[in-house]
């Protein structure tokens, strides 16, 4: 479970303002390891999303609300090696798609799908990645798309409330970034 306050800027040409968010949200992650290095990693994320309102191109005090889910599936290869510097070399892929439902929700079930490839640096605890991700947003009902084309750079820290000698390995702390 966890909760994100974003202020998002428009992703209409004609609105150029900033949309604040709330969004609490609670997910399921899971990690399998196929053979040798490789590890498929997924996850599904629920969203409650609170969005301001937007009328005549103008954000409002209201909040408008829908429903999200989100699949996320990846790829991992770690590379074979002993640990350098604490941690583990790795590249990854990953896919995810997002779909809006809800009474707010009248043309654009499909939120945006998101593809990216990383490398990145695992410890015990943290996680590194740089890579490129490419966007797609339908913006319905017009028919038209963006298309982003993102350098990323995520940094995960994943915090151990369980009672020492435990680990969080197997925690899967690449799959968690918002």
């Amino acid at each position: 479970m966890g909760y994100a306050w974003l202020s998002i800027y428009g992703t209409t040409y004609t609105n150029l303002s900033y949309r604040p968010e709330h969004r609490p949200w609670c997910q399921m992650v899971w990690e399998s390891k196929m053979f040798n290095n490789f590890t498929l990693g997924q996850r599904l994320r629920y969203d409650l999303r609170f969005r301001g309102h937007i009328e005549n191109s103008a954000v409002t005090d209201e909040f408008d609300f829908n429903h999200r889910l989100r699949y996320l599936f990846s790829v991992k290869y770690r590379f074979p090696m002993k640990e350098w510097l604490g941690g583990k070399p790795f590249v990854g892929i990953t896919n995810e798609t997002l779909v809006n439902f809800g009474q707010e929700i009248i043309y654009n079930h499909l939120d945006q799908n998101r593809l990216w490839a990383t490398v990145g640096y695992q410890w015990a605890n943290v996680n590194f990645q740089v890579g490129y991700m490419n966007r797609y947003i339908p913006v319905l009902p017009k028919g038209e798309f963006i298309h982003n084309h993102t350098l990323i750079l995520w940094v995960t820290h994943s915090l151990d409330f369980r009672k020492k000698g435990s680990s969080v390995e197997d925690l899967a702390p690449d799959l968690r970034h918002p």
